[in-house]
Formats: C-alpha cells, structure tokens, sequence
C-alpha cells in the first residue's frame, strides 16, 4: 500500500530525491521559526517535495494566497502547512502590524538554549557516596552538580586534567572545537568539566537542546553576550545552524561533540560547515596521571581495579574500564549476605565484606570496606 500515489501529497513525497540545493533548504527549514510562501500554489514540485521531508515543520510553514483561492489549492495547501488567503497586499499590512520579539535579557527565559551555570549547580557540602561512584561507573547515572561541587578534585569523575588544559588551549587558538572520541569514552562529562574551566575564565557556555530551531530572538541574546560558548551534542544540529553560526562576534567559540568514526567520514563537512580554525580534542586515551586517578576512584569506591591494572601497560581507553566493571559481580554468595535497594530500573547491592569473600581478594576493595 505505501506504493500506491493516493494523492498530490504522495506525488511529492515520492519525488522527494537529493538535491545540491537541498541541504541549504533544509537548514532553513530546521532552523526558522516560521516559513511563509507568498503566491506560491505547490505546482512546483521541486520545493512542495522538500515539505514531506519532515512532519514536524507543518505547523511553522505558512502560505499567503490570493483573497479567493480555487478549492483545489487550498484542499492541497491543508497537507503541507497553514493557509492565509489575504494577498500581498494583506501580508505586507499584517508584517507591519506585527510585533517584533521581546529582546530576552535574562537567560532564565530561555527555551531552546541552556546556560551551564557552575554557581548554580555548585550545592552539594557532603562527598559523594561509593554508592553513588558505583552508580556512575557501572549504570551510568550522572548527576551534574556532583560533577560541580568536587571538580578538579578526582572524588566523582575522572578530571583528565591534561586533556582539559589541551582543550582550553585550543579554544583560545580556534573557533570551533571538536571533541571527538569513540562511544562511551566520555564525551558529555568532559564538556561539562570544560564548561567549568571556561566559566572560570570569563566564557558564558550555553547547551544547545537537539534537534529544536533556535528561535532569532535566542540566537541574538547569544550573540550579545561577551564570550559566548555554544554547544552541541551532535554534529548535525551544528550543521543545520552553520549559516547562523558564522555571523557571530570572534570572541564567541563553539564546542561539537562527534564520535571519532563521524568526524572521519564527514570531515570535509565539518570544515566547510563550522566557523574556522577548528581545533580536535582527542578523548580516546587516558593518560597516566588520569589512569592512578581513576584506580584510587574505584578503591574509594569499594570497586575492583585488579582488572584495571592488567591494562596498566596498554594504551587504556574509559569504555573498556566501564565494560571491564559491568561484567564484574560486585556481589557474590548467598542472598543473605547482600541486602537490595531497589531504586527505580537499578538494583545496587550492599554486600557486607565480613559475610562476602570477594574473588579477587581484599586489594580489590577499599580499605574502609576492607573485615
């Protein structure tokens, strides 16, 4: 049935094919806040294939006809966006009529940029818990003003403080900076520990929210600011802003997260695309320093590091010590020797080291922990 051309709709839709003007288009359509098309009646398909690309820009796209369109028009107009049967003249009135966004002066009122505030998030008096390191390392679950409040210190996260300082030394030398690793060498906490060092040296860092248009009034107050730092999760959500992003001041700086694999097949893209010089920072490998940081991490932790140090005399990447302890039983023997908190999808295990006779012996266990 998806074969069959049902209507005007589906004959654009399957006519849908790419095109070198497309990306430019499609940019336009991601990023703009509202679309109009003055006299224009979807006779053309090279432009009405472009609107089934993406449902989601329906409601931003808007057609201006003549006062008494033809039934036909405006049954197939219905598919692809709203309608406003007022003439040029009529739009031309209401362009005037209309009020011009209110300039955004606070970054509270913000919808689509997010601002990392380390004042903010910086709220936590206690150390953080082994529970809560166990929870990080071996499920995942990151908490952004734990990363805050102990940053540079090695308590919650590895601070990687060499990479950190490579970073911040090309963000003064470029415009753009790529931090690229493979996947889950920990591409997203790095940048929230370089979003502290950039606050501290006077940037203001703003998350970009993927996938959204950035409505003007937003990329404006952006622009205003004096070292705007703008980040992205994805590479695609930069590309689609690029036009955007090269009309801002030199003192801003943006910072792309890419998997090492994408920034090898796209790099063309990425320097065509991105305001240039572009800087790379490389987070596939830890180096020396950040290996004893994390060992003690894990100890303090109660966690096994005998793996960890099998690795010691190999190029050591942060996936294969995350995977390392995902496989390792964290609590062994009878149930009565381990109590369970359920906590949502997550079950942590609270073993008692007297009752538990850990497999690889008692240099695997913080000393704290330690019967």
């Amino acid at each position: 049935m998806s074969e069959l051309v049902l209507s005007h709709f589906s004959y654009a839709q399957q006519a849908a094919v790419h095109s070198p003007w497309w990306d430019l288009f499609q940019r336009d359509l991601r990023s703009a806040s509202a679309i109009f098309f003055v006299g224009y009646s979807l006779s053309d398909f090279e432009a009405a294939k472009y609107l089934t690309r993406n449902p989601a820009t329906r409601s931003r796209v808007h057609f201006v006809t003549g006062e008494a369109p033809d039934p036909i028009t405006v049954s197939r107009l219905a598919d692809y966006g709203n309608h406003f049967p007022i003439g040029i003249n009529g739009f031309a009135k209401e362009c005037q009529r209309s009020r011009i966004s209110q300039t955004i002066d606070d970054p509270a009122s913000l919808r689509v940029l997010r601002q990392f505030d380390s004042n903010k998030d910086n709220k936590y008096v206690t150390a953080p818990t082994p529970i809560e390191i166990q929870s990080l390392f071996t499920l995942g679950h990151y908490e952004t003003r734990r990363m805050v409040s102990t940053f540079p210190q090695p308590e919650y996260v590895l601070p990687r403080k060499s990479s950190i300082d490579e970073a911040l030394r090309l963000i003064e030398m470029n415009r753009t900076l790529i931090v690229h690793s493979r996947v889950g060498n920990g591409k997203t906490i790095f940048v929230d520990c370089l979003c502290v060092e950039l606050s501290v040296n006077g940037y203001e860092c703003y998350y970009v929210r993927d996938h959204r248009a950035i409505p003007s009034e937003e990329l404006e107050f952006a622009r205003s600011r004096k070292k705007p730092v703008l980040i992205f999760d994805s590479f695609d959500s930069a590309y689609a802003l690029s036009n955007e992003l090269k009309q801002f001041p030199e003192t801003s700086r943006l910072i792309v997260q890419m998997t090492t694999g994408n920034l090898e097949v796209r790099r063309s893209e990425v320097y065509e695309a991105l305001p240039s010089p572009i800087g790379r920072a490389d987070l596939n490998r830890i180096g020396k320093t950040d290996f004893r940081e994390l060992e003690n991490l894990l100890i303090h932790a109660g966690l096994p590091v005998s793996m960890l140090r099998a690795r010691a005399k190999i190029d050591v990447e942060l996936r294969d010590v995350i995977l390392d302890l995902k496989a390792y039983p964290l609590c062994s023997g009878s149930p009565t020797s381990c109590a369970v908190k359920a906590c949502g999808r997550a079950a942590f295990a609270l073993c008692s080291p007297h009752a538990v006779p850990l497999e690889n012996g008692p240099s695997d266990v913080a000393p704290g922990l330690r019967g």
